[in-house]
């Protein structure tokens, strides 16, 4: 199942695109994936995987039903990514952000530097990019790994809290479609590497 999240805007359409994925174990070990809405349940591993909209500081789920207008070119519009163990045991978590761009006449093309993200600090204030304090890129599988292992009940810090359009998004962009889908994966921690970089038996979504 797919869901399209729209930012009505006067330049362009921000579209966060969202898939519901099924849970898959690999080999001995328990593990859940998710992209997003919102509970995914594996062996003894349940992950939330949840997207904020900060409205007027007010946090509301996406998508907003009457969408989003202003967004312009150069601006952060809010999109609050984290994960929240619901299940009962300790678990490495991994989140992927996969931004896309179609051009108002249906032709897609790589958002390259178009797209991109940023993150808010623990003292509030923002930075461009992903929260890499807390996360920790694997370019191997192209996800953000969770640095610390999720107990039950808890919840990361986002990944990030925004998505920025380039300043440099020009008439050739008007109309155009940015999509970012957000997936979630965890595997048990417990005797499985002392890192998540060193797990095995993540998930292959379905």
């Amino acid at each position: 199942m797919k869901l399209q999240r729209t930012f009505a805007a006067a330049a362009l359409v921000l579209a966060c695109t969202c898939a519901t994925a099924g849970a898959v174990g690999t080999g001995a070990y328990a593990a859940a994936a998710h992209r997003t809405h919102n509970v995914i349940t594996a062996g003894n591993i349940q992950i939330a995987l949840y997207e904020k909209f900060d409205q007027g500081g007010k946090l509301v789920d996406w998508p907003l039903a009457q969408g989003i207008t202003g967004a312009l070119p150069g601006q952060t519009i809010s999109k609050i990514v984290y994960v929240t163990n619901t299940g009962g045991y300790p678990a490495w978590v991994r989140v992927q952000a996969t931004p896309g761009l179609t051009l108002a006449d249906g032709t897609t093309q790589p958002p390259g530097g178009l797209v991109g993200f940023a993150h808010t600090d623990a003292a509030g204030v923002s930075h461009p990019g992903y929260n890499e304090a807390d996360w920790l890129y694997d370019a191997t599988g192209g996800y953000y790994l969770y640095r610390t292992a999720l107990a039950p009940g808890a919840t990361t810090t986002p990944l990030f809290s925004g998505v920025t359009l380039s300043q440099t998004m020009d008439a050739r962009y008007a109309g155009a479609t940015v999509t970012v889908e957000v997936a979630a994966q965890a595997v048990q921690s417990k005797n499985n590497g002392g890192a998540a970089t060193q797990a095995v038996g993540w998930p292959t979504a379905t």
